[in-house]
């Protein structure tokens, strides 16, 4: 069996996690994002809790 991820993240977090994901699994290395990119990626940004909640 294959298991994708759901197509509707059920959070602010996990949309922008598996944007960052797909982005640097592009396997094109000119279209793939760097390593600076991805750091500036704004899942980078979102606060969580001790509980991993995002913190709105």
């Amino acid at each position: 069996d294959i298991i994708c991820p759901s197509t509707q993240p059920t959070s602010n977090a996990k949309a922008q996690f598996l944007d960052l994901l797909s982005r640097m699994l592009i396997y094109d290395p000119n279209q793939r994002t760097s390593a600076r990119e991805a750091l500036r990626h704004p899942f980078f940004m979102i606060q969580f809790d001790e509980w991993g909640r995002e913190i709105a």
